[in-house]
């Protein structure tokens, strides 16, 4: 992946946690060169880090996450005109 190219104070601050699929999320970190990753257990804590302010971004690598570990998220970003996706939409 080319690395984001912009600068440094529009470098998102994101919200992750370690998983099995390190490998990627490493590849994404290097390419997105955030200002800082917090590392949060649980998808409706992330979920609280981004409607704060705290995060930018919340990615997720982790396999089997299920829709009802982030339906009261996506309601929530939606209702503060976030935007909500997986990497196929």
């Amino acid at each position: 992946m080319k690395p984001f190219n912009a600068p440094a104070s529009s470098y998102p601050t994101i919200c992750a946690a370690m998983n099995a699929n390190q490998v990627q999320m490493n590849e994404v970190m290097e390419t997105l060169q955030p200002r800082h990753v917090h590392r949060v257990a649980g998808a409706g804590n992330k979920f609280v880090h981004l409607a704060t302010g705290k995060s930018d971004l919340y990615i997720n690598f982790v396999p089997g996450l299920k829709l009802w570990d982030t339906c009261a998220g996506d309601a929530l970003i939606k209702s503060r005109f976030g935007v909500f996706t997986d990497a196929f939409n």
